[in-house]
């Protein structure tokens, strides 16, 4: 990651250049599901030619009214995303509501669209917080495949709220190329 600055940051389509080969070159199907990159990581990849081959579609899942139009009852459940008292007790039980959230989204999201993957990320782009102990710059990745699920924590340290979206969007597409990389081989 190169932690870039706002003023420093590329156009969105640099971001998803390797991220699109991939998938086009494997002929794999993606989902997205974001909160904090606001959509960064599906303009990164649909800003890019062919991307009709490998992108299903997304959604952005940032408030509760939000969650609850895109996602089942059931699904909300098991993510337990809507227990706020809990949650937002303190860091351990945030960053581990964050991360339950998007693996149970990632999974569910992928099998509705029976694509490959399902990539989610959700978390905290700043620039303040009000969790004792949680830091601006904050995202949980989840990355459901077919077989598994990866997931990851990612703590930038920085307050400005649009450099972590970049980095956040970074991260994810990093991840989700280790993954694919890992599954179906190189370029």
């Amino acid at each position: 990651m190169n932690g870039n600055t706002s003023s420093e940051l590329y156009p969105v389509s640099h971001y998803g250049t390797t991220t699109g080969k991939l998938l086009k070159s494997k002929k794999l199907k993606i989902f997205v599901a974001e909160a904090t990159t606001g959509g960064l990581i599906s303009a990164s990849l649909l800003a890019l030619p062919g991307a009709s081959r490998f992108f299903i579609g997304s959604c952005i899942l940032y408030s509760k009214k939000g969650i609850q139009q895109f996602l089942p009852q059931d699904v909300i459940e098991r993510s337990n995303v809507m227990d706020v008292t809990s949650n937002y007790k303190n860091k351990e039980n945030y960053i581990s509501s964050k991360k339950n959230f998007v693996k149970s989204v990632s999974e569910y999201l992928r099998e509705l669209h029976d694509c490959d993957y399902c990539l989610c990320e959700s978390g905290t782009s700043g620039p303040e917080f009000y969790i004792p102990g949680v830091t601006s710059g904050f995202t949980a990745i989840g990355i459901a495949g077919r077989d598994k699920t990866y997931e990851e924590v990612l703590h930038t340290g920085v307050t400005n709220r649009e450099c972590n979206m970049y980095q956040f969007l970074e991260r994810s597409l990093e991840i989700l190329n280790k993954v694919i990389i890992e599954e179906h081989g190189e370029l």
